[in-house]
């Protein structure tokens, strides 16, 4: 007889296992009473505490105006330097260059022998 092949896929401890009541049980007992979280609840003197209302609310509308009158003044101060320039024209001449990001393979490829060279680039 052949050996039964081992399933990487199949959990050691299934629901029908002995033990799956005893360490599912365990488990959540350590989840609900463990030592996660206790600090939370712990009671701290009102010395050390204040209000959320309106300690915590007052900046976000500050800080809503304040993004507000920075995207109208952009709007304001940035239009003139948005507005089209002279239309094109398709009779004027033009000189063609390279585009910025293509220069350094055209200046690789005067290095050395024009086949060799622009093969490589």
């Amino acid at each position: 007889m052949s050996a039964p092949k081992a399933s990487s896929s199949r959990l050691p401890i299934t629901r029908r296992h002995a033990l799956y009541p005893i360490l599912a049980i365990y488990a959540l007992v350590g989840l609900v009473f463990g030592p996660i979280g206790h600090q939370v609840s712990d009671d701290m003197p009102e010395s050390n505490t204040h209000p959320y209302f309106p300690d915590h609310i007052w900046p976000y509308p500050i800080l809503a105006v304040v993004v507000l009158v920075g995207l109208g003044l952009m709007a304001l101060i940035g239009q003139p330097l948005l507005q089209p320039g002279q239309p094109a024209d398709p009779r004027a001449a033009i000189i063609p260059l390279p585009e910025w990001y293509f220069l350094a393979l055209f200046q690789f490829a005067k290095l050395g022998p024009a086949f060799i060279t622009k093969a490589v680039v």
